[in-house]
């Protein structure tokens, strides 16, 4: 820039050029903010003019008929939708909710027949692997087998079929296995819908013969990636007394490492490492779900498990050796084989040890039915109760924390909760029978 200032300023005819030069620029510029200032609407300061925002949506509404009108009457759904997988594949509204005018779940709505209970059957016609392994799990109708046994579903072939495929377990004939269907009736329809309900609906038997509800997990209408793969989705449900999975994954070392590490998580890849570059521990969906270790992903939350951790008295799974098998895999992507033999050893010694007081509370709850000490019917005594909450609760929390590393909850939700029942049960036992005894002698004597 020095150089062409040197040569202007030795030459007279171009410094006067120069000087009228900037003189029209001034002359201009004062001239349009006059302009402005004069003709223009005046705005009282910090008032902007309105700006036209571009829409979020990766798909426009308008390409879809019912998303025009919803973006009126329900815009948040629209909103979802819009954002999601399904919009920008052009997966619409109706591709999910229309249905035959024949269906159990039709309802009449501008012209056509939608439904609003989208069932995995219609989520099966895109995700049909996804959907088979789903509906061969333990999410599938044994959550809501659990609940209500099988009268909800018996008289229907299809869902009886399907019941047989599952991975369910076999007939308990413990006493108290019927206790969960019981309190469930007890209960009463008036409470357990926003109750247990809620949780295994999950398993729900549908009127098209299929089970389950694919959303109880994958929410409504943005079927988020990032969303189903954090382990907060599964706290919905496992979480609490009898399913405290949840609470003990926070207490462990994985999910201290999420909690102070989460930033380093990264949820929306398909596939990724464990405990290198995408995630540096696992989450619930990393260990039973996600294809690491060389697993190949699946819908079916018991394909890696080798127990039935949830039954009064655990049992192996059927497939329990590659259940096992493929479960350290997973470890073995950061861990020793040394070191995971121990964790599993240790644990199986925990769900012996629970198993062993677990069917001395059952015999001792046998005795007394069988000897006409105490009714037989569930919760129609106070040693009901107690041995229902030695498994349920203590017995259940023991297994979990074993196999999830969460010690407080293997001790003192689990261990001593348990002893301290059993002890009770004895006791309870004892004096029942104490006072049986009593009465008979007073009859006889009086007789």
């Amino acid at each position: 820039m020095g150089a062409p200032v040197r040569r202007i300023s030795r030459c007279a005819p171009c410094r006067g050029r120069v000087s009228v030069t900037l003189l029209g620029a001034a002359a201009g510029l004062f001239a349009a903010v006059f302009f402005v200032l004069i003709f223009l609407p005046w705005r009282p300061v910090g008032e902007l003019p309105p700006v036209a925002v571009q829409p979020v949506h990766r798909v426009d509404p308008r390409l879809d008929r019912c998303a025009a009108c919803h973006r009126r009457v329900t815009p948040g759904i629209v909103e979802q939708w819009a954002e999601s997988t399904h919009a920008r594949r052009g997966v619409t509204c109706r591709d999910c909710h229309q249905v035959a005018e024949a269906s159990p779940y039709a309802q009449a709505h501008v012209g056509t027949h939608i439904s609003t209970t989208v069932t995995p059957r219609v989520c099966g016609q895109c995700h049909a692997r996804v959907t088979e392994e789903f509906s061969q799990s333990r999410h599938s109708l044994p959550a809501w087998a659990s609940l209500t046994g099988t009268r909800d579903f018996a008289r229907d072939p299809r869902l009886m079929a399907l019941w047989s495929e599952t991975s369910h377990p076999p007939p308990d004939p413990g006493l108290v296995l019927s206790s969960r269907i019981a309190l469930h009736d007890l209960e009463g329809p008036g409470v357990t819908p926003l109750a247990c309900e809620s949780c295994h609906e999950i398993g729900r038997p549908n009127l098209d013969g299929s089970a389950g509800s694919c959303s109880k997990c994958h929410l409504r209408h943005r079927f988020n990636l990032e969303q189903v793969r954090r382990p907060e989705t599964c706290t919905l449900c496992h979480a609490g007394p009898d399913q405290p999975q949840a609470e003990i994954f926070a207490q462990s070392p994985h999910g201290v490492i999420y909690a102070t590490q989460e930033h380093l998580y990264h949820f929306s890849q398909v596939t990724g490492r464990l405990g290198v570059d995408d995630f540096p521990a696992p989450t619930c969906q990393i260990c039973h779900l996600s294809g690491f270790g060389g697993q190949q992903t699946t819908h079916d939350v018991g394909e890696r498990l080798s127990w039935y951790l949830q039954m009064p008295i655990a049992r192996h799974r059927p497939e329990h050796e590659a259940g096992r098998a493929a479960m350290r895999e997973v470890c073995r992507q950061c861990h020793s084989t040394d070191f995971i033999g121990r964790q599993f050893d240790a644990a199986d010694q925990v769900v012996a040890w629970t198993n062993a007081r677990i069917e001395e509370a059952n015999a001792i709850l046998a005795g007394l039915i069988r000897e006409r000490i105490i009714p037989p019917g569930d919760f129609s005594d106070p040693l009901h109760h107690l041995a229902f909450n030695l498994w349920h609760y203590g017995g259940r929390a023991a297994r979990f924390g074993a196999f999830m590393q969460g010690p407080a909850f293997t001790q003192w939700s689990g261990l001593y909760p348990l002893m301290r029942d059993l002890d009770n049960l004895r006791r309870g036992a004892s004096e029942a029978r104490r006072r049986a005894e009593q009465v008979s002698a007073e009859a006889a004597a009086g007789g």
